[in-house]
This record gives structure tokens, C-alpha cells and sequence, in this order.
């Protein structure tokens, strides 16, 4: 049986969700099963009840619900996903409007990629994902 490598989506922005979605399948077909979350705290539910096989890569924004300032809500996940010794090697990619979005995720070891051009090219979109799944 072949099972699907899973990518996360989160996402308070459900166009954003949607345009994640739809970019993915246009990119790479129907080689991914991608799941969603609306807000950190339900994106880290769903890494949590997927210790068994994580993800294969978390795509997340930063700026959500406002629970955890003065963190940004992504960065409270991925300070949480990195703490779970199953996604230490799970890739993560901000994908955000932060205007200090390759600070960020300098300092919290992840990769990203800002809204504007992941809005706007799709040839960077891909490689992002495509390094993050080398």
C-alpha cells in the first residue's frame, strides 16, 4: 500500500488555505494529502495526533490568533513542533506577510518564503517545498 506523504497547512486566511491547496496540486498532482489547520493551536493538535507518521513538511503562517503575544502564533508552533522528538526532522516553511518574516525564520532554523511572492511565483513556491522535501 502506498501511503501519501502529508504536508499541514496553517492558516487563519482560509483563501490562504485554499491557495496553498490549490498551488500544491497544481504543482505536484496528487502526490501529497494535504491537511489543514485554522490557527496554531489546532495546527499543533493535528501534529500532535500525527506523532505516529508526521508530517512530511508544515507550512505555516505566522501572524494568527493572538494567544501567544508576543510570539506570533506560528512562532509558538514551531517552537512546539520543534520541541516533539518525532518532527525534528519534519521540515517547516513560513509563509507570511511579516515584514521581518527571513529574521524570523532565521532564528527559529525554518525556511520561508513571503506572501508576496509565493502569491506571485510559482517557480519559487516550488523549489521552497521541493528543498524542504530533499
Amino acid at each position: 500500500m502506498d501511503v501519501k506523504k502529508k504536508i499541514l497547512i496553517v492558516d487563519d486566511s482560509r483563501g490562504w488555505i485554499e491557495y496553498h491547496k490549490q498551488t500544491i496540486q497544481k504543482l505536484f498532482g496528487a502526490q501529497f494529502a494535504l491537511e489543514e489547520a485554522n490557527c496554531a493551536s489546532g495546527g499543533y493538535d493535528m501534529v500532535y495526533n500525527n506523532l505516529n507518521i508526521p508530517y512530511a513538511l508544515i507550512i505555516s503562517d505566522l501572524q494568527m490568533e493572538l494567544d501567544f503575544e508576543p510570539k506570533y502564533a506560528g512562532e509558538w508552533l514551531i517552537e512546539q513542533v520543534k520541541n516533539l522528538k518525532e518532527y525534528q526532522s519534519v521540515p517547516i516553511i513560513i509563509i507570511s506577510a511579516t515584514y521581518d518574516i527571513r529574521n524570523i525564520a532565521s532564528q527559529l532554523g525554518v525556511n520561508c518564503l513571503p506572501k508576496s511572492i509565493a502569491a506571485r511565483d510559482l517557480m519559487s513556491y516550488k523549489l521552497a517545498i521541493e528543498e524542504c522535501l530533499r
